[in-house]
């Protein structure tokens, strides 16, 4: 007998054609097949890695992402993640930082890596010279401006 006297009827997981019976009311980090399993309605891959798990999440929601190696098929991933743990986007982190697919417990500080401007202590994330091979850092000045690329002169990207 299920704890929360209901049940919700769901493709297995070992057997996409097939269906079985499920208890609903799972905790965080119990297996799920759907939102409707979960006590919290929030069922998505534990973390941003091809063959993460589905988990009740321990955040009380999900984001819909592209697979890390498969741009062309998407699936939920778990928000509330603490860092270390590998990110497709800021909004699965506590912190609302993902940088290089990893949550970070803060903002990164001058010339550290990033990805976007929340990433950076000062707001300012951009291309580190004037190069076709530079790296993304947070901004030493905290600013930015938008120029064309020294190898693509129809493509604009933000620098340092």
């Amino acid at each position: 007998c299920c704890p929360t006297n209901t049940t919700i009827s769901n493709v297995r997981p070992d057997k996409s054609y097939y269906s079985e019976t499920y208890c609903t009311g799972q905790v965080a980090l119990d297996p799920c097949g759907s939102d409707d399993m979960c006590e919290n309605a929030a069922c998505g891959r534990s973390t941003y890695v091809d063959d993460a798990p589905t988990i009740c999440c321990p955040g009380d929601a999900t984001v819909y992402l592209n697979l890390p190696s498969i741009s062309y098929r998407s699936a939920y991933y778990c928000t509330g993640l603490t860092a270390g743990q590998a990110c497709g986007s800021n909004d699965m982190c506590v912190s609302d930082i993902c940088v290089g697919n990893v949550c970070l417990e803060e903002a990164q500080d001058s010339l550290e890596p990033c990805d976007e401007d929340e990433d950076c202590s000062g707001l300012a994330c951009g291309l580190q010279t004037w190069t076709a091979t530079s790296s993304r850092v947070c901004c030493p000045t905290n600013t930015t401006i938008s120029n064309v690329r020294p190898d693509k002169s129809y493509y604009s990207e933000t620098y340092c």
